[in-house]
């Protein structure tokens, strides 16, 4: 009986560190989000504010909403909000987290991006770069942005 007793013991440890080791590579893999079409970074940037970084996975976002649906993925998420203006162009987009524009100041909201498909090639463009990338003025509005993996939007706002 002693005997049992022991290896019941040592079969309970062995159970015992089996499941926690299943469930410590469970929480591991919930952690590393898998995407089909890849990410894409967002970064808002408040003037005088440290800057702001999302990273959305493209399988969550409805393309043919462009950026405005990446908002819409960070909203839902309970991460950011933003408010739009309908124009005739599109979404305009006053005020993306804690990126406001003030008209009254001449402040509006801006954006800047490294799909260049989307970049203003006007004698107006306006260039930043963020973590070595050098990013465009945007020639399109929000809802009309290409959504493309691991395009980086940035976010700030320009005065006018």
């Amino acid at each position: 009986r002693t005997k049992n007793k022991m290896t019941n013991k040592k079969w309970t440890r062995v159970l015992t560190l089996l499941l926690a080791l299943l469930m410590l590579g469970g929480m591991l893999s919930a952690c590393g989000e898998k995407s089909e079409k890849g990410f894409v970074t967002l970064v808002l940037a408040a003037d005088g504010a440290k800057e702001v970084t999302y990273q959305v996975n493209l399988d969550r976002v409805k393309e043919a909403d462009g950026l405005i649906g990446i908002l819409d993925v960070l909203k839902a998420d309970g991460k950011l909000e933003y408010t739009a203006e309908s124009s005739d162009y599109g979404p305009f987009l006053t005020a993306v987290g804690n990126v406001k524009q003030d008209a009254d100041a001449g402040v509006y909201v801006f954006i800047w991006t490294s799909v260049a498909k989307d970049a203003d090639t006007s004698e107006y463009a306006t260039t930043k770069t963020y973590n070595g990338t050098t990013l465009t003025s945007s020639a399109v509005g929000a809802g009309s942005m290409t959504l493309e993996k691991d395009a980086i939007y940035y976010i700030g706002t320009v005065k006018y």
